[in-house]
């Protein structure tokens, strides 16, 4: 397939984010490979990125960030990126080709996923495919996701918990941040969550929270930190 640019004069101004050093460079040095692509700056630490994202907001064409970060990964970074401006197209670089991580950024309105295998000459074209409109997000087509859970009536840090590992991707580290309660605690309340829906994967724990509409912003499920460590 021939693609053709959007403004061949105009270079595709790149942002990138990733919290391993080594790796960021890598990508750098990748992409200033292509006279087509400019990277405007990169940072380590995604709300860092973010500010500085914000400061250049008219001058960013696309962002490239990690997928899985601490503190901030990069479901949260697509969204707040989307927040600012939609325009922004956001890639997330990863190096899980599953079809979970597929999931996930089509649920988050990621753009592209570019594997951290990837070469530069694939590099430049997914940039480039991205910027002309494409979707670079394979679609999920493994097997048929599990539909008939139990009934069961989750208590609100129950729900508030799937929510925040189904559509937030926070690990239990960052929900126990987020809580203000330990990894213990956390970690006890995802296995009876899990023992209780019958459910033994955390993709099937993402299906659960999409099919009953955890993961949309009109969805009930919005009990701040404070409530959630009020209630058991």
């Amino acid at each position: 397939m021939t693609i053709t640019d959007v403004n061949p004069k105009q270079p595709i101004r790149v942002y990138c984010i990733d919290d391993h050093p080594v790796i960021l460079d890598g990508l750098r040095h990748d992409l200033s490979l292509s006279p087509r692509i400019k990277v405007i700056g990169t940072a380590t630490d995604p709300e860092k990125g973010l500010i500085e994202i914000q400061a250049l907001l008219n001058d960013v064409d696309v962002v490239v960030t990690d997928f899985e970060m601490p503190g901030m990964n990069g479901l949260q970074v697509c969204k707040a990126v989307k927040a600012l401006r939609s325009s922004i197209k956001v890639v997330f670089y990863t190096m899980h080709n599953t079809e979970l991580v597929n999931t996930k950024a089509h649920q988050a309105g990621a753009n592209a996923l570019l594997y951290k295998n990837s070469g530069s000459e694939e590099i430049h074209t997914l940039i480039t495919n991205v910027m002309n409109g494409l979707a670079v997000i394979p679609t999920p087509v493994a097997s048929a996701p599990k539909t008939g859970f139990p009934r069961v009536d989750l208590t609100p840090t129950e729900r508030l918990i799937v929510k925040l590992v189904g559509c937030d991707c926070m690990t239990t580290r960052q929900i126990a941040d987020h809580l203000h309660r330990s990894t213990h605690t956390i970690e006890a309340h995802r296995k009876n969550i899990m023992t209780a829906l019958d459910i033994h994967t955390v993709q099937e724990l993402v299906h659960y929270a999409l099919l009953n509409g955890m993961c949309n912003d009109s969805d009930s499920v919005n009990i701040n930190s404070r409530d959630a460590t009020q209630t058991e």
